[in-house]
């Protein structure tokens, strides 16, 4: 059985996502025999999985192609019982950093259409997978549905691709964003409807939802509000090893103070600059000045400001706006 979905990268969406899927096991004859004989004999479970969940991820490129990423393959060890349930958070790794040998190198898949893949999640694992539009025995079958175009332009044409409970009569369709249907027939650019403001770039998720890529200025479902712009000059005559730039806002019913973002810094920057996801600008912005690492900073308020849309000016890190410790008040 085969489930297909989109998604955004982590450094391009805001959203955190969960896809939930079920899938069902067989209920021919054999394969209920086979399940009550390991309930029965459980010493080969570990070792022998007739059942394994396999997730294949792809991109398309500029020539809006699909290009094959990599891949996750989890075995399911406890077939026979009536549900098992698989949590995983995937992770696109660099498997070069990890200091194992790529099992691909030594090309165990030496048949023409085949195509050796590393295991994301396993890198001392490998699985030989079909080329688009191969089949059967070593991929030496070209089905003949795929060749004659079952799929649309772009898509994927992958034999057995459906499990013997929909039946693999048909090829499965990998399709593109914009592109829907069993074979990838159908064409529908939301984003002609649903247009981003503000120059934002229109991502469709379905047929019926889009995701909005906004500039760094802008903000929102649609991209609609402009984030808060925050610009100060600074200049400092006060030696520092390193300073810590922060961003509060204030709570007016306890009046503590809601960190909301900060930036490290080791050479003091001519000017701060900083976009905000509010309506307002942060309250308070303060330096922690660092004059030793072995001594507790010193703490500067560089702005203060309630309800304020924007900020744009200039101040200065000096005795005059030194926060004093509570210790020296009393």
């Amino acid at each position: 059985m085969t489930n297909q979905f989109h998604f955004q990268r982590t450094n391009q969406s805001t959203i955190i996502k969960k896809y939930i899927f079920s899938f069902l096991y067989s209920h021919s004859s054999f394969f209920d025999q086979h399940r009550i004989q390991r309930y029965q004999n459980r010493s080969y479970i570990f070792t022998v999985q007739p059942y394994s969940v396999r997730i294949e991820l792809y991109q398309r490129n500029q020539q809006e192609q699909l290009n094959f990423i990599g891949l996750w393959q989890y075995p399911i060890h406890f077939d026979y019982l009536p549900v098992f349930h698989l949590n995983k958070i995937l992770r696109l790794n660099d498997l070069s950093l990890f200091n194992i040998s790529n099992p691909c190198l030594s090309n165990p898949c030496y048949y023409p259409n085949e195509q050796c893949h590393q295991l994301i999640n396993d890198p001392k694992k490998f699985i030989c997978l079909c080329q688009t539009n191969f089949t059967g025995e070593n991929c030496l079958i070209k089905d003949q549905q795929c060749t004659n175009g079952y799929c649309s332009t772009k898509a994927l044409c992958k034999p057995n691709y459906r499990s013997l409970l929909k039946g693999n009569t048909f090829p499965f369709c990998i399709c593109s964003f914009d592109r829907y249907g069993d074979r990838c027939e159908i064409q529908h650019d939301i984003c002609q409807f649903n247009r981003c403001l503000n120059n934002g770039i229109c991502v469709p998720e379905s047929t019926h939802k889009i995701f909005c890529l906004c500039t760094e200025f802008f903000f929102g479902d649609r991209c609609q509000w402009k984030k808060s712009s925050f610009h100060l000059i600074l200049e400092s005559q006060i030696y520092f090893q390193g300073v810590v730039i922060q961003y509060f806002d204030i709570d007016f019913i306890s009046f503590d103070l809601i960190f909301l973002h900060q930036q490290v810094y080791e050479i003091l920057p001519s000017s701060l600059q900083y976009q905000h996801h509010q309506n307002q600008m942060p309250a308070i912005v303060l330096a922690r000045l660092y004059t030793s690492f072995h001594i507790s900073p010193n703490l500067y308020l560089l702005s203060l400001h309630i309800q304020s849309v924007s900020i744009d000016g200039k101040t200065f890190i000096s005795q005059d706006n030194q926060c004093s410790h509570i210790q020296q008040l009393s």
